[in-house]
């Protein structure tokens, strides 16, 4: 049999366990490597069911209250859209799940059933923290949940995808610095990263991380050499997203490429909202390809994008300049300066050197983004 022999039916809120699934479930690869990878562990000790998911680099599990004793592997997928609850009031129904011979599993909601084909919960992949003995972890970080959060959600759309550059795909925490680059351009947090050195860990899992991240309480991380684990809870539930750091590649001397403070040309500090208004204006191209825009510095800043239909622009007020003399010009992509802007302070610093320098942007709270030029 697929489920443990001498474990009797689980019994747990619908409601519940289809919150937690629906965020375990984008682990879930539609083409795995393995077929245990479309599924998710159910372990239930008695009182606490453990619902476990991998994609073999992030490693996601959360601990929820139950009554009895199961250990399985259901596919994670179908067993969420099973239990789906129909309103507020369903999800305080019960869900059975009860062993059948033949490996299978009887999911039971009031008078609907539906019996599942289950793999046993000793094939799925093991977290490799927990071959780690307990005095093996020290902490490495705590945060407040709003703070980490705001930064992360910032900071991930400069993380690469590129898997031809597996450096970029990973979020860098130093002690005291959190950043994510991609080529293009580099966001950086100041706040406190992870003790311990240096650590690359996967984009993927800092975005999962997000996921299941509360709007209030703490965030913690543990560390046992180079595997990390992430805490925290929301409600009844709580979370932990566990990966290994990236030891095998070089992250890019990001400190070189950020223009120091004072090495302008010349600085400019606008209105945050505003700017992000006139860039979320122009940056509507009919073919996303052609982001590129002029970004045209006098004693305003002004924004110029080319298209089929002509040229569109339009300008912002700055507050202060210290430019001086004829427009200088320089071709940047839209869209990352949208990304940059997203968050920030009311009014926010660039910093331009020339046509083929990147633009520095200091935007508070320790948040510091460089977007490089292009030609356009």
């Amino acid at each position: 049999m697929c489920v443990q022999k001498g474990y009797a039916q689980m019994t747990i809120r619908k409601g519940l366990l289809h919150a937690v699934l629906s965020r375990v479930v984008r682990m879930i690869s539609r083409n795995p490597s393995m077929p245990i990878l479309q599924h998710v562990k159910l372990d239930a000790d008695g009182s606490t069911l453990r619902v476990e998911a991998t994609d073999l680099t992030t490693h996601i599990v959360a601990s929820i209250p139950c009554e009895g004793r199961f250990s399985a592997c259901l596919p994670g997928s179908a067993l969420a859209a099973f239990i789906k609850p129909d309103d507020t009031k369903d999800k305080q129904s019960i869900v059975e799940l009860l062993p059948e011979e033949g490996g299978k599993v009887t999911v039971a909601i009031e008078a609907a059933l539906s019996t599942m084909a289950a793999l046993s919960a000793t094939d799925f992949p093991v977290r490799a923290g927990d071959k780690h003995a307990s005095r093996d972890w020290l902490a490495a970080g705590t945060w407040q949940a709003a703070q980490l959060g705001n930064a992360l959600k910032w900071l991930l759309p400069a993380v690469g995808t590129d898997t031809t550059r597996p450096a970029m795909t990973g979020v860098m925490f130093t002690p005291d610095e959190i950043i994510g680059l991609d080529g293009h351009r580099l966001h950086l947090v100041g706040m406190p990263g992870l003790s311990g050195g240096p650590t690359l860990l996967p984009g993927n899992t800092i975005a999962t991380l997000t996921h299941v991240m509360p709007k209030s309480g703490e965030v913690s991380a543990v560390r046992a050499n180079n595997t990390i684990r992430f805490r925290c809870s929301t409600g009844d539930v709580q979370w932990e997203i566990e990966a290994a750091a990236m030891t095998d590649v070089q992250y890019p001397p990001f400190h070189q490429v950020i223009p120091g403070a004072g090495s302008e040309d010349f600085s400019v500090e606008v209105d945050r909202e505003a700017l992000l208004y006139a860039v979320n204006r122009i940056s509507k191209p009919k073919n996303r390809r052609n982001t590129g825009v002029r970004v045209v510095v006098n004693g305003a800043i002004g924004l110029e994008r080319d298209s089929e239909d002509g040229t569109t622009s339009t300008t912002v007020p700055v507050v202060s300049t210290t430019h001086h003399g004829a427009d200088s010009i320089i071709g940047v992509d839209v869209l990352l300066l949208a990304d940059a802007l997203a968050s920030g302070a009311e009014v926010v610093t660039a910093r331009f050197g020339n046509a083929l320098s990147p633009i520095r942007f200091d935007l508070g709270s320790g948040r510091v983004c460089v977007v490089m030029p292009m030609r356009i």
